[in-house]
């Protein structure tokens, strides 16, 4: 580490200015790679994803393309966690193979009477996704 990098009266490491909007920016930056990565291996289409984070299909899809960042504390920013638990969730239940993923996401489910795929679209949907993965993850360990 050069000197540079240290600060002369103390020689403890210092780091360069950043600014909040700096952070802020890279975090809308890192969910919205997250989001589009989840949404990806969820199937879901441009005009679903919109539906889902309440947004225009155009935002979707510049979302989807990587020239499109949400806002970490925003409404859509909340949507896109809860969209990336239900990604991650199922993705080590079915072991990353993506074919089961998209077949348990589009066949009826017993245990919600229904296709995971329709519960995606609402909040309580949403949130029974959540938990149903969270008890059958801690249920294989």
């Amino acid at each position: 580490m050069t000197k540079k990098h240290r600060s002369p009266e103390t020689g403890q490491r210092r780091f360069p200015a950043v600014s909040t909007w700096q952070i802020d920016r890279r975090k809308g930056e890192t969910l919205s790679k997250a989001t589009s990565r989840a949404a990806r291996g969820l199937g879901l289409t441009t005009p679903l994803l919109a539906k889902v984070l309440g947004m225009d299909e155009d935002s979707a899809l510049l979302l989807l393309e990587g020239e499109f960042s949400l806002k970490v504390n925003s409404h859509e920013g909340f949507i896109a966690r809860e969209l990336i638990r239900i990604f991650v969730g199922l993705d080590q239940l079915v072991g990353h193979d993506e074919s089961s993923r998209l077949s348990w996401l589009t066949s009826t489910n017993k245990a919600f009477d229904e296709h995971p795929l329709n519960l995606i679209q609402t909040s309580d949907g949403r949130s029974q996704l959540i938990g149903y993965l969270d008890l059958m993850r801690q249920s294989k360990r």
